[in-house]
């Protein structure tokens, strides 16, 4: 599974592309790697592939809260 990272937490050239990160979301739990920067996602946010977000929840949710660390 795979996710883009927020631009300010990703930093300068993709810093954090390659790092994994754990996310839950209502009692779920994924492990996802970040592979890109998602400029429009607001500090604390990440984009999560398709794959990702429906291992968490509905698609049609659309958007999601979420906690997240790097592992």
């Amino acid at each position: 599974m795979i996710v883009a990272m927020n631009a300010p937490q990703q930093g300068g050239n993709n810093a954090q592309c390659g790092k994994s990160v754990r996310i839950q979301h209502n009692g779920k739990s994924i492990t996802a790697k970040v592979v890109d920067t998602c400029p429009e996602c607001a500090s604390g946010s990440l984009d999560l592939s398709q794959a990702a977000f429906s291992s968490l929840a509905s698609l049609g949710q659309g958007v999601i809260d979420i906690t997240w660390s790097f592992v």
